[in-house]
């Protein structure tokens, strides 16, 4: 999608929208393709479009929201863990023996190839975007994963002396 008043990439974020008088609207929002759900909600705007499941546009005041659920982002996680191709450690290029900072290192690289920033100012089809999105959204999930077992297997499970310090309080 593509707005040409603003010359913006747009996608769609499915969501379930709660409504002031427990109204709920299914569809997705329309928003522009290098900003978050959340950085849209945020912005100065006083309106937001929405597209129903019938294909209807509206603009629905955000004001009004009560209750916003993102479906996407659940979905995509799901999926991720469902998969049985899917590797955590293949995926950032490290194997399970590698240490905190060569993963972080290997994060960081990945994590720049496919920012969406990057690719703001080039014209790429829409499916192409996604790409970017799905393998950026894709990375981040695999470097919590990986982070958290090498963390696991260098403190052999237990709470660092700051983790147990922070706990007291």
């Amino acid at each position: 999608m593509y707005d040409e008043s603003t010359g913006q990439q747009l996608k769609t974020v499915s969501v379930k929208v709660e409504m002031e008088g427990k109204r709920i609207l299914t569809g997705q929002l329309i928003i522009p393709h290098v900003k978050s759900l959340n950085e849209v909600l945020n912005d100065s705007k006083q309106f937001i479009e929405f597209s129903t499941t019938q294909d209807t546009l509206q603009y629905i005041s955000k004001k009004s929201i009560v209750h916003i659920e993102s479906v996407d982002e659940q979905k995509e996680a799901d999926q991720l863990q469902k998969n049985q191709d899917y590797d955590p450690f293949e995926l950032l290029g490290v194997d399970e023996d590698t240490d905190v900072i060569d993963v972080q290192h290997a994060y960081h690289q990945k994590a720049k190839k496919y920012h969406p920033d990057r690719y703001l100012n080039v014209d790429l089809p829409s499916e192409v975007l996604e790409y970017i999105m799905t393998m950026s959204q894709r990375i981040n999930i695999a470097y919590t994963e990986v982070n958290r077992h090498t963390h696991m297997r260098s403190y052999g499970g237990k709470k660092t002396e700051k983790q147990s310090s922070s706990s007291m309080f």
